[in-house]
């Protein structure tokens, strides 16, 4: 279907449906209206992920020991 049989079905479509509405040539999109619930979910998700890995390395009865040393050591002349 061609850009100006699309027009001419809008066109149709609007003089049939909607005959109290002149034909303006603007075309207006409904708005989701979510308000940012998906990304709430997302960072809840990931707290949580967050939470559970540091329970999980602290584990009771084991001691937390500190990160490895990567052998660096500074010198200070005095």
């Amino acid at each position: 279907m061609t850009e100006a049989e699309v027009a001419e079905r809008q066109k149709q479509h609007f003089a049939e449906q909607h005959p109290e509405k002149p034909l303006s040539g603007r075309v207006e999109f409904r708005e989701k209206k979510n308000d940012g619930v998906g990304c709430l979910a997302v960072v809840a998700i990931l707290l949580l992920v967050l939470a559970i890995a540091a329970i999980c390395r602290a584990r009771p009865g084991e001691p937390v020991r500190p990160p490895r040393s990567i052998g660096v050591q500074a010198v200070f002349d005095g």
